[in-house]
């Protein structure tokens, strides 16, 4: 049981971290006005799609790569690794770039506000970066579960999430005043940082070492 909690306690850390920081964007985006709000919202429901198929690559890889460490087969968990985080972003990133090219056509299924799809599109533009990086985070994180090396790389990404990721945001969309694109402007930086952050630990490779 302390092995279970020692890997779920800081793991069911991070989505509470993570809808407490959207929970704020959403905020900031109220704060700028309804129209902002309005695209935040729709933008966030539409981009669902993407981030289901980077979160069911990160699951089919945490589940594959557990079996895989458990034979102590490490040359192909890597294998599996590396081939799980170029299927995530390359489904991310075609996700995007369809919801972006075909932008217009989305945003009319909720709202006639032209000013609402242009500034939608232009978030859209902005998600392909954002859901190629979240892709690479969440399968990191899920693989790194799996090892069994979990409680440095998680809340390492909360500390940058909320040290970072955070004021980024709002230094670049609230405080600059470039609102809802700077908001997102940050997004992306903070999903980079914490994608490079756990891609070195994962290649830190604590559990071929067989120190966990």
């Amino acid at each position: 049981i302390r092995k279970i909690i020692a890997i779920g306690g800081p793991a069911s850390l991070f989505p509470i971290s993570m809808q407490l920081y959207l929970l704020l964007v959403t905020f900031w985006a109220g704060r700028l006005g309804p129209d902002v709000l309005e695209t935040h919202i729709y933008t966030v429901n539409c981009l669902l799609v993407v981030i289901a198929w980077s979160s069911s690559v990160a699951l089919s890889a945490q589940i594959r790569l557990a079996q895989l460490i458990g034979m102590k087969e490490y040359e192909l968990a890597e294998q599996c690794f590396r081939a799980s985080i170029r299927v995530g972003i390359i489904g991310s990133i075609l996700g995007a770039f369809l919801l972006c090219v075909f932008s217009e056509f989305v945003f009319g299924f909720f709202t006639d506000n032209h000013y609402v799809s242009t500034l939608g599109a232009t978030i859209f533009a902005i998600c392909i970066l954002l859901e190629m990086f979240r892709a690479i985070n969440l399968i990191v994180l899920a693989s790194l579960n799996a090892t069994g090396d979990a409680k440095r790389p998680v809340l390492g990404s909360i500390l940058l999430m909320w040290a970072i990721g955070v004021p980024l945001c709002w230094l670049v969309g609230v405080y600059g005043g470039y609102g809802l694109v700077g908001i997102y402007v940050g997004r992306v930086m903070d999903e980079l940082i914490r994608a490079f952050y756990g891609w070195c630990q994962w290649k830190k490779g604590k559990w071929k070492a067989g120190h966990l």
